[in-house]
């Protein structure tokens, strides 16, 4: 049975739970792979509005970051299509718990740079970040603090941020409960996939907390099939002396 739909679920996911079972939560990062693959789009999303800016000046060295990257599949991905281009990329993949980083450290190998901390926090410190990227992190957020971090997101990346999420309808929840019931055992990929849904977004919602972010007019929301929406924006001019989108 679809749950009503019309407002954003705040009940908080079981693998966020600090005293999650391990176990559970280290098989859900790895069915992430899946699917991240069939149903993100972020290998679209990259191509669209990191690769092909990037090629607008391709001789130059970038820097990537992938905030609440989990099983690292998506920089890993990255990584490897930037080689395929001849584009000179640097990845750094932001996790924030320790139980992740140490499952997937032997696979971040050459390619990627892991870094254990608070998404927040890194974006206060970080001056040298081209692209900003987050999967599935925004609805992850407490209500509040979704505008905080859209703000901080903007003035840390130099040429664009991407925000990708869920959109939250009846056809992604029907489609999810169904795949996952067939495919998705012995984690917590079901309950808080269909949860993760619930507390998804709808297009004006996204474009909302952009506003209140203050992004009003430097941001555009996309709504992508199946079931997607990514929040695309420039960064903020002059803040950390990066260049432009298209410059």
């Amino acid at each position: 049975m679809i749950p009503d739909l019309s407002r954003r679920a705040e009940e908080p996911e079981r693998m966020d739970r600090a005293d999650c079972d391990a176990g559970l939560l280290l098989r859900t990062i790895d069915q992430f792979r899946i699917t991240n693959a069939l149903f993100s789009r972020y290998r679209a999303i990259l191509r669209r509005w990191v690769l092909d800016d990037m090629r607008r000046d391709a001789g130059r060295d970038y820097h990537f970051v992938d905030l609440g990257a989990g099983g690292l599949d998506i920089p890993l991905w990255l990584a490897r299509a930037a080689r395929r281009n001849g584009l000179r990329l640097r990845i750094t993949a932001v996790e924030s718990d320790a139980r992740v980083v140490e499952h997937v450290r032997p696979r971040a190998g050459a390619d990627i740079r892991l870094v254990q901390e608070d998404a927040l926090a890194f974006l206060e410190r970080t001056a040298d970040a081209d692209y900003i990227f987050c999967n599935h992190f925004l609805h992850h957020l407490p209500g509040p603090a979704m505008p905080v971090f859209l703000a901080r997101l903007a003035r840390a990346a130099r040429r664009r941020f991407i925000v990708s999420d869920l959109l939250r309808s009846a056809w992604s929840y029907a489609g999810y409960a169904l795949f996952a019931g067939l495919f998705l055992r012995r984690s917590f990929a079901r309950y808080d996939g269909l949860l993760s849904i619930r507390r998804g977004f709808r297009p004006e919602e996204l474009a909302e907390l952009a506003r209140e972010a203050g992004l009003a007019g430097r941001v555009e929301a996309h709504r992508l099939a199946i079931g997607r929406l990514a929040l695309v924006g420039e960064g903020e001019p002059g803040a950390t002396g990066g260049a432009r989108p298209g410059s």
